[in-house]
């Protein structure tokens, strides 16, 4: 099963080695994370202020044994630089929560990162509605 995940990236906040990205939410389909990003450059605080833009994803589901799920278990893990940002992340997604825990204790046998952990995302929930200010 294929979903896509939509991540804004603010230019002005990214530099050489990091990227400052928002991931709004996973959808069933590309043309719904398509006219949520635009919906966000153009209407959303923040990201229809600054120099922002949308990226969408493949997510390519390996344990795909539910049709059609609710929900997906985000796997990451990431060191955290000098500048108190993430980077070196590593990322995975699960349909079911014990696969994932699985996969994730697999993940830190192997890895080191500085930080670990499982999200439960709801499809088709769209996150940072109310966008964001700088200080």
């Amino acid at each position: 099963m294929t979903l896509y995940r939509l991540t804004l990236t603010d230019y002005e906040l990214s530099y050489s080695g990091y990227t400052c990205s928002f991931q709004i939410g996973v959808f069933n389909s590309f043309k719904e994370a398509e006219n949520t990003g635009r919906y966000y450059l153009t209407s959303i605080p923040g990201f229809s202020e600054y120099p922002c833009s949308y990226h969408i994803d493949e997510i390519i589901l390996e344990d795909d044994h539910v049709r059609e799920p609710a929900t997906v278990y985000q796997i990451w893990g990431y060191d955290i630089n000098k500048n108190g940002d993430e980077v070196n992340g590593v990322e995975e997604f699960h349909t079911d929560y014990d696969s994932a825990v699985s996969r994730l204790e697999a993940l830190q046998s192997g890895l080191t990162r500085d930080e670990w952990g499982i999200d439960k995302i709801k499809i088709g929930l769209k996150n940072w509605q109310e966008g964001f200010a700088r200080g």
